[in-house]
């Protein structure tokens, strides 16, 4: 990460630079001529600062289970200054009307303590502060392509998994399970997840009956028949929330007139999202003004098979979603994005 801290080592620099100009709060009471010569060195130091490449260290930094979530997370983190900072200039002329207004409100806020500048001294902020503005133009839109590259990664090594597995498939495929063995088999299959024989390979995800059976179907391309009249034979497989018929769907927890509308967007914009994403959007819906759900004591279970059906992707585990307590402090920002998500959603269904 020695490239990316460097970078982040001194945007911070930057910042606290220019703060001067942006913040409101910040008063300056040195001459125009050291306010421009700190300008000229933030313009000097942003001009050669470079963050091709970043992407391939935040990659390494990270390690599966979950990595493409962790590098995404890190991107933003060690970045989330630039990408904050006037995230609505698109274009050029957005940026030079943002910058202007900037230094017409520090021209503003330095009068209040009699700090008044020539029009000539004005021109040079100007001229300085919005080259700057233009730098961090261009430099959203490389860490924009470094976002690129990580996706290709990702997608890289997701098919490398996949090739994997296909191997995998390739060497038990010269196996098969003997038909005059298959109801025997089964009994043997049903006692031995009976005893929780198997689990997944990632602890945070649960199995269940249906699970196991059906990976073993896959395994021997072949449907495992159960002895129907004898009760031992019969697979001990936990309830499926699909089989019931009467069961909630989990637009019906939703407390809107639109809650369809909105459960089918939630669906759309969460799309194979799991654990603790899915985990703020129950907490964002829950502390919405007025709610959009409840989830009372003895409710979660149901709410969390609803989900399950409804998504039909794997959400992550009951654990990592009700579980797992909010942190208000640390995961602030988190809760922002998903609540944005949320009223972008509520706008839109209106």
């Amino acid at each position: 990460m020695e490239k990316t801290n460097k970078a982040v080592d001194q945007l911070n620099i930057i910042f606290d630079t220019i703060s001067i100009i942006y913040d409101s709060k910040e008063l300056y009471f040195h001459g125009i001529s050291r306010l421009s010569e700190r300008l000229q060195f933030v313009l000097q130091t942003i001009s050669l600062l470079d963050v091709t490449d970043v992407s391939k260290e935040i990659w390494d930094a990270t390690s599966v289970p979950n990595r493409e979530e962790k590098a995404r997370n890190l991107m933003n983190s060690k970045f989330e200054k630039v990408f904050q900072w006037k995230p609505d200039c698109i274009t050029v002329d957005q940026m030079n009307t943002a910058t202007e207004k900037d230094i017409v409100l520090f021209l503003k806020k330095q009068s209040t303590i009699d700090r008044n500048y020539l029009s000539a001294d004005r021109a040079l902020l100007l001229r300085i502060y919005r080259r700057i503005g233009q730098y961090f133009m261009k430099m959203n839109h490389d860490l924009e392509k470094e976002m690129v590259k990580l996706v290709v990664l990702m997608k890289k090594e997701a098919k490398t998994e996949q090739t994997k597995k296909e191997s995998n498939l390739l060497k038990s495929g010269s196996i098969k399970l003997n038909p005059d063995m298959q109801i025997e088999f089964a009994t043997l299959l049903n006692k031995m997840i009976a005893e929780k024989f198997f689990i997944h390979i990632d602890d945070t995800v649960e199995l269940n009956g249906n699970d196991i059976i059906k990976a073993f179907e896959e395994l021997f391309r072949t449907e495992l028949i159960f002895n129907t009249q004898d009760s031992k034979a019969n697979p001990i497989i936990e309830p499926n929330p699909a089989s019931n018929q009467n069961a909630k769907s989990f637009h019906d927890y939703i407390l809107h007139s639109q809650r369809i509308k909105i459960a089918e967007a939630i669906r759309q914009d969460f799309f194979a999202e799991k654990g603790k994403n899915i985990r703020l959007m129950l907490y964002v819906l829950e502390n919405h003004n007025p709610p959009l759900i409840t989830i009372s004591f003895g409710q979660a279970k149901i709410i969390y098979n609803a989900m399950k059906l409804y998504f039909n992707w794997e959400i992550g585990s009951y654990q990592s979603i009700f579980n797992q307590k909010t942190q208000l402090i640390t995961e602030a920002i988190d809760i922002d994005k998903i609540s944005t998500r949320i009223n972008h959603i509520l706008n839109s269904a209106l």
